[in-house]
């Protein structure tokens, strides 16, 4: 069997600060699984891909919003995806400074997502639940500190 995975990848900058990038993909393939776990021609079977993300990047900081959705019958073979059927929904937020105390660049980044299963709707990466709202999340934040004299 074969498999053939195609579609556009569009970045666009909006202004000096705001971006948008989007990406469709599209396969069909003739490779599936046999019973003994070894791929065989079968009847073709078509999934879809679609990426779509809003970034504004200032001096001070960065902000993004995303979006990336990978189909059941999406199948790849270059392993640039490691799970499909499921939605991931991101935000990302870091606030930078400059020359803060003894600290040549000081950030503080935030990294929110959930990813949820589409058949169930069931989440399928929790790490942290936000109480009250019955929505699990998961949050990451980073700080990131270059001292002045280090070398860059």
């Amino acid at each position: 069997g074969d498999n053939t995975v195609l579609g556009p990848d569009v970045s666009l900058q909006v202004n000096e600060q705001w971006r948008l990038r989007g990406q469709w993909l599209h396969s069909r393939t003739t490779a599936l699984p046999g019973s003994q776990g070894q791929l065989e021609r079968g009847t073709a079977q078509d999934g879809d891909r679609w990426r779509l993300r809003v970034m504004r990047q200032t001096g001070a900081g960065e902000t993004s919003f995303g979006v990336d959705d990978m189909g059941t019958g999406f199948r790849h073979d270059t392993g640039f995806v490691n799970q499909v059927g499921v939605r991931r929904l991101e935000a990302f937020q870091s606030w930078g400074w400059q020359a803060l105390g003894p600290f040549n660049e000081f950030y503080v980044n935030v990294d929110a997502y959930q990813v949820r299963d589409h058949r169930s709707g069931a989440v399928v990466q929790e790490v942290l639940e936000k109480h009250g709202s019955g929505q699990p999340i998961l949050i990451g934040i980073d700080i990131i500190v270059r001292n002045r004299n280090a070398a860059t």
